[in-house]
């Protein structure tokens, strides 16, 4: 799955979700690297930092993993960070920046 796209005249950058067993996941990455992409395991996420938030919910819309959600409950912002693609997004748009990314 193509989870975000970055596409430039003279290349880009291209976020996969890829699945399956570890020997086809393998394959897959060989063959990108076989016709000259360059590979780069994700090792960066997200943190949300709860003394920061002011649950203002900008980041909710425009998180296309849907990893974060309003509980309406309490009306505080809800961070599920295994749904999270680290696409950076939710921290560029965070005003009081409780959404950082880390390495």
């Amino acid at each position: 799955n193509i989870l975000r796209a970055d596409v430039e005249e003279k290349g880009g950058r291209l976020l996969l979700e890829i699945e399956g067993k570890p020997s086809q996941i393998s394959k897959g990455i060989a063959y990108l690297q076989s016709i000259d992409v360059r590979v780069k395991e994700l090792n960066e996420y997200v943190v949300k930092d709860d003394s920061r938030c002011t649950n203002c919910g900008m980041c909710i819309s425009i998180c296309p993993a849907s990893a974060i959600e309003m509980d309406y409950d309490t009306w505080e912002v809800k961070f599920d960070q295994a749904k999270c693609i680290a696409c950076g997004l939710c921290v560029s748009s965070c005003p009081p920046r409780a959404m950082r990314l880390r390495v």
